[in-house]
């Protein structure tokens, strides 16, 4: 055994989870030889120094994994390579498993498991924490778990992952506690500055923005402070009056009073920035049927890209792409990423996402 080994203080990992990845590495390359007796735990504590709780931490995690194997009366040993097949668990509430959006990310989560030969599960948190026993036992299978766009965690599942070793990411850190983990999201700040920006440059000084009311961290709340922060980093105007967190239940009816409301200014905003497309659609047939003309009078930007609106309206939406497919995609690769790193590395994504410049704020962009 190579016990040259060394901890790094800043690692968000604790020590004995070091250690067995290091001897993972040593192992895997040939270093530790099959059936080689392993270092006893006191031994091997003297010449890292380091705790024994420590080394026998590290054991037990490499022989979680079938690293090794115990022999009664005589020591541990490095145990025979067994391939195991591996399976990613998606979790996400029961209500929310008919969401379109969270649809087309698990689609990308299947398609990028099904290219490295993965199967995929979903489950809710309370039924993986019913099967947390069973994947303990699995000799066949290594498991990892991807949450999507879960919003309240269970500690005990999180709890239940780390003493068996698996793996898991967020997809979306809108959580506070999901930023001291793994996850993948997109880049709602660098978004909002984009459209922002695009705005600007078409000679735009006055602005309003439409969002959603919600009371959880989330991704709107991203873009409203990005979106405010740049119109006054460009000493831009966004006054508080006209800025508006409309009801979820009623976006067509609260963003119709919050236009009406707008329009009754005598100097109302030439441009409106929404963090929805759903928002930014009803906002353009507002206007447009009180005879606003966009985008000469009115500019109007979404997020999202829904096809959907973009079909049925005759003036299309300047919009941030978020390609929800993509977005599964990248948060599967990077989950399997972790599955086949020695090091388990910590992995927090932020996906750039580009501005689809349409006929809502440049005349015959349609």
């Amino acid at each position: 055994m190579d016990t040259n080994i060394t901890f790094d203080p800043d690692d968000f990992r604790p020590k004995y989870y070091q250690l067995a990845e290091a001897l993972k590495r040593q192992i895997t390359e040939g270093i530790l030889p099959v059936s080689t007796q392993i270092m006893p735990e006191e031994e091997l504590a003297k010449a890292l120094q380091v705790s024994r709780p420590t080394i026998r931490g590290a054991y037990k995690k490499l022989e979680t994994e079938g690293y090794l194997f115990r022999i009664k009366g005589k020591g541990t040993f490095i145990a025979q390579p067994i391939f195991r097949k591996r399976q990613v668990v998606a979790v996400c509430e029961p209500n929310e498993k008919y969401n379109k959006n969270l649809a087309a990310v698990l689609s990308g989560i299947v398609r990028r498991a099904q290219e490295s030969e993965v199967s995929v599960l979903v489950y809710s948190q309370d039924e993986l924490l019913k099967k947390i026993a069973d994947m303990r036992n699995n000799a066949e299978y290594m498991f990892a778990a991807i949450f999507l766009n879960v919003y309240e965690i269970r500690p005990d599942l999180l709890e239940a992952l780390e003493k068996l070793n698996i793996p898991y990411i967020f997809e979306f850190n809108t959580l506070p506690l999901a930023k001291r983990y793994n996850y993948v999201d997109v880049d709602n700040e660098s978004a909002m500055r984009k459209v922002v920006d695009h705005l600007f440059g078409l000679g735009h000084r006055n602005f309003a923005l439409l969002s959603v009311n919600r009371s959880i961290p989330n991704h709107y709340i991203e873009r409203e402070e990005a979106t405010i922060s740049r119109i006054r980093e460009l000493s831009g105007v966004i006054h508080d009056d006209n800025i508006f967190r409309i009801d979820q239940a009623d976006i067509a009816g609260g963003t119709e009073r919050i236009c009406a409301q707008i329009l009754k200014e005598d100097d109302f905003p030439s441009a409106f920035i929404c963090t929805s497309d759903y928002i930014a659609a009803r906002t353009i047939m507002f206007l447009e049927k009180n005879d606003i003309a966009i985008p000469e009078r009115v500019a109007v930007t979404g997020f999202d890209d829904n096809a959907e609106f973009n079909l049925l309206m005759n003036t299309k939406i300047t919009t941030i792409r978020l390609n929800y497919f993509e977005v599964g995609i990248a948060a599967a690769g990077a989950l399997l990423k972790l599955m086949d790193s020695f090091r388990n590395s910590k992995i927090q994504l932020k996906l750039d996402l580009d501005l689809i410049v349409r006929g809502s704020t440049v005349k015959g962009q349609n």
